[in-house]
């Protein structure tokens, strides 16, 4: 059995063809460990099957708290996150992708509060969306909406940084890998652990392209499909 850290993080990086970003990102993610003063961590790289060069600039980090999974197969974001969680020893865990759109400002914020001294749930919320698409901000503004509708809560936002207890995380026994998978992670801790949680603002600093694999029409029916199974597992107990 693992051992788990009692105050530790694990950060799980998720990465598809992110060589021109990945070196950036795992520097931004140290840079704002040291800042916040947690020293007890572990990086978790899951290379999600790239067909780029990305596994060469991977192998060129020097970082010994640092582990490389190669996913033999594309398994998309949501597994590999999940993949990433499940193989943590930290107290606490979370991701941050791998495309660099998080600043070391923005991840300090989230990482100054945690706690370790007790298991919570941190939710972060962007605090300001103006390098956002005004599109990709309305459709998640109609998810929120809509999740918090179906399951009784005021949640600022689902698809942020969040930080989850490894503990609890370990427990879950299935999350649909979609674009979802916070949302259901989030869901669960709080409806079935009753996990306490607070929410901290945050920032980024991604693009303001509306196109993105999370908005296509596939992948935005598997997440109706997998928000509607957890509402309707919830309502049957």
């Amino acid at each position: 059995m693992r051992k788990t850290y009692s105050k530790s993080l694990t950060v799980v990086v998720p990465c598809y063809n992110e060589q021109k970003t990945i070196g950036k990102v795992v520097s931004i993610i140290k840079k704002s460990l040291k800042i916040s003063k947690i020293f007890n961590y572990e990086i978790i790289i899951v290379n999600d099957a790239s067909t780029d060069k990305t596994i060469n600039e991977l192998n060129k980090i020097k970082e010994k708290k640092l582990k490389i999974v190669n996913n033999y197969k594309n398994l998309g974001l949501g597994k590999s996150v999940i993949k990433g969680y499940k193989l943590a020893k930290g107290k606490y865990c979370m991701y941050v992708p791998g495309d660099n759109t998080h600043p070391v400002q923005g991840l300090v914020m989230i990482l100054k509060k945690i706690n370790f001294l007790e298991e919570e749930l941190i939710i972060p919320y962007v605090k300001d969306n103006r390098s956002r698409h005004f599109l990709r901000v309305l459709l998640s503004s109609i998810f929120t909406i809509t999740v918090n509708f179906l399951f009784n809560l005021k949640i600022p936002y689902y698809n942020s940084l969040a930080v989850y207890p490894v503990s609890k995380i370990k427990k879950i026994k299935k999350v649909n890998g979609d674009f979802s998978f916070q949302a259901q992670l989030i869901i669960i801790l709080i409806k079935k652990f009753r996990l306490h949680y607070k929410f901290v603002g945050t920032i980024i600093k991604e693009n303001k392209e509306f196109f993105s694999n999370a908005v296509r029409l596939k992948n935005i029916l598997l997440v109706i499909k997998s928000i509607i199974r957890l509402n309707f597992n919830f309502n049957k107990k």
